[in-house]
């Protein structure tokens, strides 16, 4: 039987579960390490996990200059 181990010992659903903690420092030391080898040798989580921290960033800071932006109509 022939196992491949996926980078970093995660797969790319287990990065994605966890990108956001991971944006926000949430993470252990451990399960930084292992995002950050998946990432390392992943094009798709590279390309997505920079996506998502640029519209996460932009929202954060949308949100930092208008309080009241992104919530819905009264």
């Amino acid at each position: 039987m022939n196992t491949v181990i996926p980078p970093g010992g995660m797969r790319c659903s287990e990065v994605l579960a966890q990108l956001s903690e991971f944006l926000d420092g949430g993470l252990s030391v451990g399960e930084r390490g292992a995002i950050e080898a998946h990432v390392r040798v992943c094009p798709d989580c590279t390309r997505f996990g920079g996506v998502f921290s640029t519209v996460l960033g932009r929202l954060r800071q949308e949100r930092r200059t208008d309080p009241d932006a992104g919530r819905a109509p009264e």
